[in-house]
Formats: C-alpha cells, sequence, structure tokens
C-alpha cells in the first residue's frame, strides 16, 4: 500500500503570494518558513489547496486548482473529483499554472 502524502498550499488574497509549507522564496531573494499551522492561521485571506499526491510529466506536485494541460491539448482545472484525480494518475499531464496566479 501507497502511503499518502499529506501537505497544503496557501494563496494569500492579500499580499496575492502562494505559500507553501515549508522554505517559501520570493522574487526579492528573502526567504521565510511557513507552517501547516501558518496556512490555516491566514483565515479568510487565504485559499487553501491540498496536494492531490500526483506529480506532473516535470516531476511538479499537483494540487487542487491547478491548471493542467494532457497528453491531447485539453486543458482543465484539478478538483477533487475521484474520475478527473483517477484519470489524472494514468495519463501524461503538465501543470501550466493555478486559478489564483493564472486566471
Amino acid at each position: 500500500m501507497e502511503n499518502r502524502v499529506i501537505k497544503f498550499r496557501a494563496y494569500h488574497k492579500v499580499n496575492k503570494t502562494m505559500e507553501y509549507e515549508g522554505w517559501n522564496k520570493y522574487k526579492n531573494g528573502n526567504e521565510t518558513y511557513c507552517s501547516k499551522t501558518t496556512l490555516f492561521m491566514y483565515g479568510e485571506d487565504a485559499e487553501i489547496m491540498q496536494f492531490t499526491n500526483l506529480t506532473d510529466k516535470n516531476g511538479v506536485d499537483a494540487y487542487i486548482k491547478d491548471k493542467v494541460v494532457d497528453v491531447h491539448g485539453q486543458e482543465f482545472v484539478i478538483e477533487w473529483d475521484y474520475p478527473l484525480l483517477a484519470r489524472l494518475s494514468e495519463i501524461e499531464f503538465e501543470i501550466i499554472g493555478n486559478v489564483y496566479e493564472n486566471e
């Protein structure tokens, strides 16, 4: 049985930044550590997204609300939908953004 990794990220609506658990590097070169507790403390200022336990063809972690393109060129947004997640686990796909930073 495969172990499921539980991790989150949050889009901070006020700062307009994506925060991941662990070290976050910013455009100005600064790095800060963000814990899971911190992500949830953002409250209404954040949109919390969970890791799907899938990675794209480049090894990038896939989270809910990521925009992806499949091998047939079809673009869609990842949601907690069993048929969609099952399909993604069987095909090659690439993350092309997310709904918050790439509207």
